[in-house]
Formats: structure tokens, C-alpha cells, sequence
């Protein structure tokens, strides 16, 4: 049987089914949107990206839960949009991969636009008088019509299926009471777990804050009466020294694998990859792997650990050389970090300081301007080894550190509270999307 008959057979609950619910209906993604198309790269038209302006959402930009990664979103100037009409988005329009990565939804908001996209990216505009918008994004993003998805996958150099086979999807559809109602429900997951990301994000800035307060602008407690004195970085606090990453740290490089030592279903030890990494710094938590083969001790990291990436694919180097935390995933002790990325061994006094110091722009200015390559960029240990900064005295750093050690702790506890929201909601989406659990 056709993989795409079988998933109809098994997934959809056909018209003739005694098992869908009355008043349920199956129809065509098509029969319910008032359009689906695609966008364009810019540079093939004459357009040309830009530092800010206009949002441009790629693939890449979505999360595989559908969030957009502020981080992952490049900009183009107002004359190339004009250029691109025909893919410009509106609030409540999903946008849909369909090359490459293949499945990943997001449902537009006001937030996010103006905004554009390009060819890898389907745009469903829903008809809002047949089909919610939320309850159609809730639709897409379930693992069923993942598979259902990939099962259309032409077999070529990339991963792609078309707009044709997008809007023959058929979709499970309720009363349109019944799709406000589950929508509403899924939200309220969704709602709280945006909540909890946006107080993350705030404390992460009361941090950085407080780091360049202290130590780029020298007001630190009592540096009124604090004597400064001359080094070879300037006028720095009495006590205070000169030193080398090498001096306070060892890095450890990961682990090469192989595609056949990856495991999809989560077994084996999670493994910190590049995917991990947000443009900027920080951690991405939908790009784990698990690790099925064999490592060394140098490859394991615990919770609390600093990672960095040490390669990049962005074309502006917007990730390498950056920091991140490792979190804790499943109460797991060993976590591996691959070849991409490189860990630091070091005492633990210093760990919060030399965190927020690779997230400040001069040191990751220096990496990025230190990394070889063209279309795939790599950065030496050697680079950040050598990295010159002041390091504070005993007093200061313990300070620091107790400041901001309830600020991670709060930030862990609030991504522990999203990971079971997360699980509680993909536990209770594909119940209500088959009308098995009623509301």
C-alpha cells in the first residue's frame, strides 16, 4: 500500500470510518485556505538582504514546536519586498517548509511582521470563516501529518515536496466551535510557555547588564574607593590581572560520529551539536541529538557547563565563537557535546564571569574575525586560548557570582517548567485532534 493511502487510512479516519466524530469532517488544506504559494530568495531578482529592516523568515527560523527564532530571522530592505509582493505575510497566515527540512509550521502574529519569505517555505493563508487559524496550525504541527508530509518527499540532492501536495493535505476538521475550543486549549500551553521564554530573556538581560556595569565600566561595588592602576589593556582596578583564557580554562573538543550512532527516538546519551546554538549566543533546545556510540570523558559535559560553537554556517558568523549553558535533559548525568563544539574545564568561581564575557561583543567581534572558511566557517581553540581579558579579584568574582546564581537558578527552573509543558501538551494534541478527548 502507498505510504500516503496508508497514513489516510490509519491517521485521517476516512469519511466511511465509524470512528470519526459526528460532525467531524475530512477535507482539502486547499478547499479551506484562500491561498497557498511561496516566496523567493531576494538575490535572484535583484533584491539584497540587509542588517535590519523587514523580517525574512526562513526555514531555519522556525522551531520544530513553531515558535520563530528571533535569533535565525534575516531582514530586507523595503525596495526588495516591494520586489517579493507576492509572498509578503499577513497576521494568521501559517508558513510551511517544503524543502529541506521538511513539515515545520509556524502561525504568524502581529510581532513578527512586516515580514517575507522565500521558496522553502510554503505560505496558507486560512479561510477564516471554514478553519481557525490556531486550530489549523495545531493541525499541522502533529507528528502524524509530519510523516504524512515526508511521505511525499521527492528523491533528490534536497528534501522537497510541492505546493500541489500541500494543499491536497487532507485535514480532520471539527465544527468550528469545537476548533476555537481545542485551540484555545492547546494556547494555553503555548501562552505560558512564551510567558516563562520572556521572563528568561529578562533576566538573561538584568545579567548582561550587570556584567558590563561591573567589569567594561568598571562600577563595581566600591569602586569609588578603588585605585586603578596601569597595565597593557589600560587603567585597570588595583588587584585586578591580565590574563589568557588558557591561564583560567582548558577546552575540550567533542566527538566525531557517524549518521548510524544517531538515534531519532531518543535513546542513547543527548548529544550538544551546532543546531544547539542560537545566533548570538545561548542554548537551542530543539536541536539535540542522541549519541549511541562510544566516547571519552574529555566529550561529556554536566548541567551548568559552558559550551561553545566551534564552527558556523550562518553567513555572518553569527554563531560562532558563542556561548552557551548546558540545561538538563531527562535527569540525564552524562551529556556529550559533538566535534562542532568545544566545552571548558574550569574552576567554578569563574564560570558565570567568563560566560557573560564571551556573550559581550568585543570577544565575539574577535572570534568571528579569527575564524577560517568561506561557506562553512571554523575557529581554532588556539583563538579563544588566547583571548586577553582582565579577570577581577577574588572579592569581585564571588560577588558576581552570587548575584547572579539566582538568576540561572530561576532561568533552570522556568525551562524545566516549559520542558513539562511541552510534554504535557504533545501528550494531550494528537487526543484532541482526533476527537478522542473531548472539550
Amino acid at each position: 500500500m502507498r505510504k500516503d493511502l496508508l497514513w489516510n487510512t490509519t491517521n485521517l479516519m476516512s469519511k466511511n470510518s465509524s470512528t470519526i466524530q459526528k460532525g467531524w469532517q475530512s477535507v482539502r488544506l486547499a478547499d479551506i485556505s484562500t491561498l497557498i504559494t511561496k516566496g523567493t530568495t531576494p538575490t535572484t531578482i535583484g533584491g539584497s538582504f540587509s542588517a535590519k529592516g523587514i523580517n525574512f523568515i526562513k526555514a531555519e527560523s522556525i522551531t520544530e514546536d513553531g515558535r520563530f527564532i528571533n535569533g535565525k530571522i534575516d531582514h530586507i530592505d523595503e525596495a526588495t519586498n516591494n520586489l517579493l509582493k507576492r509572498s509578503i505575510i499577513q497576521n494568521n497566515d501559517l508558513l510551511y517548509s517544503i524543502a529541506g527540512v521538511i513539515g515545520r509550521v509556524a502561525l504568524v502574529n502581529k510581532e513578527i511582521l512586516p515580514a517575507n519569505t522565500n521558496q522553502a517555505l510554503s505560505i496558507i493563508r486560512p479561510d477564516t470563516k471554514k478553519v481557525d487559524p490556531k486550530y489549523l496550525f495545531y493541525r499541522l504541527v502533529t507528528k502524524s501529518q509530519r510523516l504524512h508530509a515526508n511521505s511525499f518527499v521527492a528523491q533528490s540532492v534536497q528534501s522537497n515536496i510541492n505546493l500541489k501536495q500541500v494543499g491536497d493535505f487532507d485535514i480532520l476538521l471539527p465544527p468550528i466551535e469545537t476548533q476555537r475550543r481545542i485551540a484555545s486549549t492547546l494556547s494555553s500551553f503555548d501562552d505560558k510557555i512564551e510567558n516563562n521564554n520572556r521572563i528568561i530573556t529578562t533576566l538573561e538581560t538584568m545579567a548582561q547588564a550587570i556584567f558590563k556595569e561591573w567589569f567594561v565600566k568598571f562600577r563595581f561595588p566600591g569602586h569609588e574607593k578603588t585605585k586603578f592602576v596601569d597595565s597593557e589593556m589600560g587603567k585597570i582596578p588595583e588587584g585586578w590581572e591580565v590574563k589568557k583564557v588558557s591561564d583560567v580554562a582548558v577546552l575540550n573538543r567533542g566527538l566525531s560520529y557517524s549518521s548510524p550512532e544517531i538515534n531519532e527516538e531518543g535513546k542513547g546519551l543527548p548529544m550538544i551539536n551546532l543546531a544547539n546554538f542560537q545566533r548570538g549566543g545561548g542554548f537551542n533546545y530543539t536541536g539535540i541529538k542522541y549519541y549511541t556510540g562510544e566516547y571519552k570523558k574529555t566529550n561529556i559535559v554536566k548541567p551548568g557547563d559552558i559550551v561553545i560553537a566551534m564552527t558556523d554556517l550562518t553567513h555572518n558568523r553569527e554563531v560562532i565563537g558563542h556561548p552557551a549553558r548546558v540545561p538538563t535533559y531527562d535527569n540525564q548525568k552524562d551529556i556529550l557535546i559533538s566535534l562542532d563544539v568545544c566545552s571548558m574545564t574550569i574552576n567554578d568561581m569563574y564560570t558565570e564571569f567568563l560566560y557573560y564575557m564571551m556573550l559581550s561583543k568585543s570577544f565575539s567581534y574577535l572570534m568571528a574575525s579569527s575564524a577560517s572558511g568561506t561557506n562553512v566557517s571554523h575557529l581554532s581553540k588556539s583563538s579563544i586560548d588566547n583571548y586577553t581579558f582582565v579577570l577581577p579579584d577574588r572579592d569581585i568574582l564571588l560577588k558576581f557570582r552570587r548575584i547572579i546564581q539566582p538568576i540561572f537558578t530561576q532561568s533552570y527552573l522556568l525551562e524545566d517548567e516549559n520542558k513539562g509543558l511541552v510534554k504535557t501538551r504533545d501528550s494531550l494534541l494528537p487526543k484532541l485532534m482526533n476527537g478522542t478527548v473531548s472539550i
